[in-house]
């Protein structure tokens, strides 16, 4: 299994939920492999490292030895060792990226078997999913709809001034406002001041159904006559 544009094999794969078991085996095989290819990458790096610290060894065995008046025994003993765990690793590394590209097939196959099954699935799966959601967005709006005044009616009681009532200097409850802004938590688009009720208008509309394509208008251009 390839990515568009890019040769070299997933060595994991993001599925949607609640696959059948045996897209959830297939699946799960893929991710071991690519673990272990992960792991295999790791190591080779580090084995990669490990060599310029070898070679500098054996330059520093040499120089001893010549400083000792000795002819070193074996002057690349550290390098070959080094470079033979490489060539171990790039092999592994091979192997283990051909077995993700197999594996990776294999689940294309089982996902392709059990489409129709999968899909249907999903489909009651998410009709249940949505019941649930439109109900706590409606539990949300009421709960909302309870907090403002009762946030907003604190600050009113408390700076409640009879004297100023009866003479008409304190204004009655208005039912209190909420903004919010995005800045807070990083979301950028939402960065400006918005009413609540509003951002739970929009959410309302998660489960809703997407809206029909407009029709292109009909071309300016006069259609050709056959001769």
């Amino acid at each position: 299994m390839r990515m568009t544009g890019v040769s070299t094999p997933f060595t994991s794969y993001t599925i949607p939920p609640s696959a059948p078991d045996p897209v959830a085996d297939a699946w799960r095989e893929l991710n071991r492999i690519g673990i272990l290819y992960e792991d295999a990458s790791d190591d080779l790096k580090d084995a990669e490292q490990a060599l310029v610290a070898a070679q500098a060894a054996d330059v520093q065995a040499i120089v001893e030895a010549t400083n000792a008046g000795e002819e070193a025994k074996d002057p690349q003993v550290n390098e070959r060792k080094a470079q033979a765990e490489i060539e171990r690793l790039q092999t592994l590394k091979r192997g283990l990226r051909e077995a993700a590209d197999q594996a990776g097939n294999r689940l294309a196959d089982v996902i392709a078997e059990h489409q129709a099954e999968w899909q249907a699935s999903l489909a009651e799966t998410a009709d249940e999913l949505a019941a649930a959601y439109d109900e706590a967005i409606a539990e949300a709006r009421l709960a909302l709809a309870a907090f403002i005044p009762a946030q907003a009616g604190t600050n009113w009681v408390a700076n409640f001034d009879a004297g100023q009532a009866q003479t008409g200097r304190y204004s009655q409850f208005t039912g209190g406002r909420v903004r919010v802004s995005g800045r807070r938590i990083g979301i950028q688009e939402l960065r400006g001041e918005h009413d609540p009720v509003d951002l739970l208008q929009v959410a309302a509309l998660a489960t809703a159904s997407p809206p029909s394509p407009k029709a292109e208008p009909p071309s300016r251009r006069s259609p050709k006559v056959a001769a």
